[in-house]
């Protein structure tokens, strides 16, 4: 979910290292081989078993164009062609919460292919996922945030809603519990998971445009809590 927030609806001063498709661990190596780090991170957990992509990590970081990327400006992905045409022609306005120029809309759809995309996600949560797995991505992530946290950096965990029928499963839960028991003893920060019934999905998974920004309000009044140290009570 995180990858589809627009970039005019976030402060000056976030910058989304979430990539469609990707994981979590994508990002964060990136964050690893940067020379400066940022004062928070946060972490969606809905996708946080997904690997990194080997391939993406590869091109991304190929000893010519990351060293030509830090040191030529013309050579980054926001100054190339597309990027920049992109910007000039997406509407934006000057407040932080600008949606573009067009007024939400209640998704409108197809409700038979809807269910059908919710029970296969359904079957799939139903079943806890091996623990030894769970265990391996944990420590692999666990080394990551160590890294972060080395550095100064305060790293919080959250979780975006999904259909109220997927958010409790076996998958989910064990998720939750695995990312509490391994990251809560570090200092890590949690925002809950607001009550799924409130959100309405395109798919079961990814919530429509009008549910997006809902999450975006209230990850904000959250993310205030967090930033002035008010405890956070968290479901995972």
């Amino acid at each position: 979910m995180s990858s589809k927030i627009s970039k005019d609806s976030l402060p000056d001063n976030f910058y989304n290292l979430s990539f469609d498709g990707l994981s979590a661990l994508d990002g964060l190596l990136i964050l690893e081989k940067l020379s400066s780090s940022p004062k928070q991170v946060f972490i969606e957990t809905n996708i946080l078993m997904r690997r990194e992509d080997k391939i993406f990590q590869s091109a991304l970081f190929s000893p010519v164009m990351f060293s030509l990327k830090r040191f030529f400006e013309s050579f980054r992905e926001s100054h190339q062609p597309v990027e920049v045409l992109a910007r000039i022609t997406t509407p934006r306005k000057s407040h932080p919460d600008s949606l573009a120029f067009e007024p939400l809309k209640e998704l409108v759809r197809d409700e038979a292919v809807y269910r059908s995309m919710l029970k296969i996600k359904i079957d799939k949560s139903t079943i806890p996922m091996p623990e030894g797995e769970v265990a391996d991505q944990m420590g692999r992530l666990k080394k990551l945030v160590t890294q972060l946290q080395a550095r100064g950096v305060q790293v919080v965990f959250f979780e975006v809603p999904v259909d109220p029928a997927a958010c409790g499963l076996a998958a989910q839960v064990q998720l939750r519990q695995a990312v509490k028991k391994v990251f809560k003893p570090l200092g890590c920060k949690f925002i809950s998971v607001p009550d799924c019934n409130g959100y309405i999905t395109s798919d079961g998974t990814h919530l429509d445009r009008v549910s997006a920004y809902k999450f975006l309000n209230y990850f904000r009044h959250e993310l205030e809590k967090v930033s002035s140290g008010r405890s956070v009570i968290s479901q995972l």
